[in-house]
This record gives C-alpha cells, sequence and structure tokens, in this order.
C-alpha cells in the first residue's frame, strides 16, 4: 500500500496515509534565517539528513542539466551546499516532531549508496568510453561530501558500488583494463569504494587504501562472497537503534542483525537503512547455478539464490504447439524474489521494534508500507531521491522519456529526519534542495509494531 508519493511539487498531492503513518501538510518556502519567535529544536532531538545514489562518474544528459550543472561532482556540490546550511533553516509547521522550530544542529548525514556509478560504457547516455573508475568516483565522493560536509557521515555501498567489484552481466573496464563478467575474468575490477567504507564503518584498516591500485584490488570477488568482509555496522542514535546493511537484508545480513539486536532491549526502536528496496530486484539475486555465472542476467549482489519459473511458449489457438520451458524468474516481475522476501518478513514478525526502513536504489520521494507478499507485516518504508537519477527530477538517459508533465528538477530532493525519543516519535520530511522548500512529511510512532 502506498501512502504517499511525490511526483508533483503540489502541496494537494500529498496521499492520506494509514495505518502508523500520519501525512502531515507541510509545504511551501523555508527561511534561511530564524524568525525570533522560533524555538530552537530540543537537546532530547536528533536531526539527520538521508541522500542516496550520487552516482559519480556520468553526467546528466543536456536536456536535464539545472542552473548549468550537469556531472556527477557539480550536481551532488551543489546539493552539499545547501545541506551545510540546514542548521539555520526553520521546520515546517507541520504538526510534527519539532515542527515550527529552528534545526539548529545536524547529527548526521546518511548516503544510502550507489556513491560510484557502475564502470561500464553507456553509449546510449553518451559515453562511448567506460565510466571513469570507482576508485576515482570514491575520490571525488570524498571530496565533495566527507571533506565539504559541515556534519559527521553514515554511508553504505549499493548495487553499482558491489558489481564494481564483484562483476556485472555486462562488459566493465577499471582504467581502461577491460572486464569481461561472463568469461570469469576479474583482473579489472575496482573495490575501491567497498574497501573504503569497510575501512571507515566496520574495521578499520583491514584493506590498503594507501594508493590507487591497493584500493582498487583490496576488495577482489572471491574476497567479497565470504561473509567475513560483508558492510553490516550499527549505531545508536538519541535513544534509537540504527542498522546499516549492504545491500538489502539477506539472509547474511539477517543473521547479523539477530546478533545485532540480541544486545539491546526488545521495546529500544531499530531502524533499517540499505539500499535496496523492501522487495529488492530478482536480477540482484544469485544465479542457482552459482554466484560467478552472469549469463542468465542475475547480478549475484545477494546470498539469496534466484527463483526460476516455468512457462509455457507458443500457443495451440493458432497450431502451434505451446513448449514448456525454464527461465529466470527476475524476468517475471516482483513476484521474482517472493521466497526472498519470505524470508524478510519471518525476520521482521521476530524483531517488532524495527519500526522503520530506509531504502534508495529506485529513486523519488515516497512514504509507504511495506506488507510482505503475504500481507503479514506493517512496516512504514522512506523511499529517497536521488541527486543524478531521480526517476522524477534526474533522467540521465536522454533516450528515455521521463512520464510527460511529471520530470522537474525543482523536485530534486532529500530528507530531514527529525526524532523525538521522549514522545517516542519520528517526523521524515522532504526537502527539495534546489528551491529551499518544504514537500510532503510523515510521522511514525517509535513503538514496536503490532504487525
Amino acid at each position: 500500500m502506498i501512502f504517499a508519493k511525490r511526483k508533483f511539487n503540489v502541496c494537494s498531492m500529498v496521499a492520506v496515509l494509514a495505518l502508523s503513518f500520519s501525512a502531515l501538510g507541510g509545504c511551501g518556502s523555508d527561511s534561511t534565517s530564524a524568525p525570533a519567535i522560533q524555538a530552537t529544536a530540543p537537546a532530547t532531538a536528533a536531526t539527520m539528513l538521508y541522500t542516496s545514489d550520487a552516482h559519480y562518474g556520468i553526467k546528466r544528459a543536456a536536456a536535464y542539466a539545472f542552473n548549468g550543472y550537469s556531472n556527477a561532482q557539480q550536481v551532488n556540490s551543489a546539493m552539499v551546499s545547501v545541506m551545510n546550511t540546514m542548521p539555520t533553516v526553520v521546520l515546517p509547521a507541520d504538526g510534527g516532531v519539532n515542527a515550527g522550530a529552528v534545526i539548529n544542529k545536524v547529527d548526521y548525514v546518511v548516503e544510502g549508496g550507489d556513491i560510484a556509478n557502475r564502470m561500464q560504457s553507456d553509449p546510449k547516455n553518451g559515453y562511448s568510453t567506460y565510466v571513469q573508475s570507482a576508485y576515482d568516483s570514491w575520490k571525488q565522493f570524498e571530496a565533495g561530501y566527507i571533506n565539504t560536509l559541515k556534519f559527521p557521515m553514515l554511508m553504505l555501498p549499493g548495487n553499482h558500488d558491489v558489481s564494481n567489484a564483484v562483476g556485472y552481466t555486462k562488459t566493465m573496464s577499471r582504467d581502461g583494463g577491460i572486464t569481461t563478467a561472463a568469461s570469469g575474468t576479474f583482473t579489472n575490477l575496482d573495490g575501491s569504494v567497498m574497501a573504503f567504507i569497510y575501512n571507515m564503518f566496520v574495521k578499520a584498516g583491514t584493506f590498503n587504501t594507501s594508493t590507487k591500485n591497493a584500493a582498487q584490488d583490496s576488495y577482489s570477488n572471491t574476497t567479497y562472497q565470504t561473509a567475513a568482509n560483508k558492510i553490516y555496522y550499527s549505531k545508536d542514535i538519541a535513544g534509537v537503534h540504527f542498522m546499516f546493511i549492504s545491500m538489502w537484508p539477506d539472509l547474511d545480513a539477517q543473521a547479523w542483525m539477530e546478533a545485532d539486536l540480541a544486545k539491546i532491549s526488545s521495546s529500544t526502536p531499530a531502524i533499517i537503512f540499505t539500499h535496496d528496496e523492501p522487495t529488492t530486484e530478482g536480477k540482484h539475486l544469485t544465479d542457482k547455478a552459482g554466484p560467478t555465472i552472469f549469463a542468465n542476467k542475475f547480478e549475484n549482489l545477494l546470498v539469496n539464490v534466484s527463483e526460476y519459473d516455468t512457462v509455457a511458449l507458443g500457443t495451440t489457438a493458432d497450431g502451434v504447439a505451446a513448449t514448456t520451458v525454464s527461465v529466470p524468474f527476475h524476468t517475471q516481475g516482483n513476484m521474482s524474489t517472493r521466497a526472498a522476501q519470505r524470508t524478510f518478513v519471518r525476520f521482521l514478525q521476530r524483531h517488532k521494534n524495527i519500526v522503520a526502513y530506509f531504502h534508495g536504489n529506485t529513486n523519488f520521494n515516497e512514504f509507504y508500507t511495506y506488507t510482505g507478499p503475504d500481507n503479514l507485516v506493517s512496516l512504514p518504508v522512506f523511499r529517497v531521491d536521488s541527486p543524478m537519477k531521480g526517476y522524477y527530477t534526474g533522467q540521465d538517459d536522454a533516450t528515455v522519456a521521463p512520464t510527460p508533465g511529471v520530470f522537474d528538477t525543482n523536485l530534486l530532493s532529500y530528507q530531514v529526519i527529525s526524532i523525538d525519543t521522549v514522545a517516542s516519535k519520528m517526523t521524515v520530511r522532504e526537502y527539495f534542495w534546489k528551491t529551499k522548500a518544504w514537500g510532503a512529511s510523515s510521522t511514525i510512532s517509535l513503538a514496536p509494531r503490532a504487525l
């Protein structure tokens, strides 16, 4: 069930939220300086900014550039400069956490993955040569975010970051060296993003990132298939337990989270940040033929094994005998991940204190509820926009037109998360960073879920 889906910059388009959501009508411009009558956000509250899918290494098609900005460095830097002004911004009078107060302090900025774009040629987007190496993309991200933001960061990798480390269904390149994944040659993969994040948030000094080649080679395909170096970590912020999971809660991630959640009370609210939506994507699963086989177009990014489906081709109505074949199940839409989802649903049923789920991957602002394939759970979910590949704000593919009448760079947004541990509430607000205005907002309870 979808509660609020940001497609238009119109306040009346905010949908009414059901279950534990309440849609709060925060629209209109913000103030860059605090009016004298505004109160400062209380010290008991925490504020976080959330964005995803920076996609360093690509650029917008000319038709979709804005303010003269085209490449990922320019666009992300423009967004970061706005983020740095957020402590002076006044929250909307929408009835949510700290409504009408000056933000005053930003505790963290969260990046939800796809820091680097995949290192492949992309002629349809104007890239006859290969996208730059993951290492070069990381260094641009480091300069644009880590060294420029006034607030500490938390982050996790996305599917592009993982594919750069483990291989892909199409040919990739690292600094001009060609990697053909289907042939099993992985000598030119680049695990730099994985290595840097692992060193920063899991275990410092694990991988040598002192030089470009060392960083690229430190996260090889073989190493990444083991459970030892997965990127999972947690952090307690304002009485809430945050878990950062690469890149979807698959079976390995669930095992790690079981152990992690055992360290806190079952009444302590927990929140998952990951890259994929709760349904994940069928192509992200591991091919049952093997984790290094790419022929069936599975990307082998998650440990859950793919499903196949038996389908009938042809029809007897026109005199052609039906032929039964086995095809990769990821070609059958969202149904392709039912088995994987059910493992996650069972996990959620055991942990009612998981009260929210944040993700990127397919990017636009949306607040909705995940119920699982069998409607057995009710989990508030927050999907965030991308500065480069937003579905309505950043089409980088000039050959695929956005939905007519909706594409608008004025809708470029990130989310502002306000937590009040005393009231046991969290409000997530959409902030249009190009126009500096508030959009949709949603407040949820931090109490354990009923379902």
